[in-house]
């Protein structure tokens, strides 16, 4: 996407969101990178790890908040590419 297009979580960033997207899938986050103020990046976690991280951050987090959920259950077995460093 080019980066003249804001997303959904830029826009409420802007206009004071807390903003944070969960994923168990690594590659999930290629697409939005940077536009969301943290990612928080579990490869591999069962759904339920995810869920409990996510729903620890909302309920700590004051304010106006949004947040994106990537679980990757379905999408076992996962195997990332060798040579894709996502650090």
């Amino acid at each position: 996407m080019s980066s003249d297009i804001w997303t959904l979580a830029e826009k409420l960033a802007a206009s004071g969101y807390a903003t944070r997207f969960f994923t168990a899938v690594r590659t999930a986050e290629i697409p939005i990178r940077g536009r969301f103020k943290a990612a928080i990046r579990r490869h591999d976690a069962p759904a339920v790890e995810v869920l409990a991280e996510t729903k620890q951050w909302w309920n700590g987090t004051g304010g106006p908040k949004f947040g994106y959920v990537q679980l990757g259950d379905l999408h076992e077995p996962l195997r990332e590419p060798i040579a894709l460093s996502l650090a």
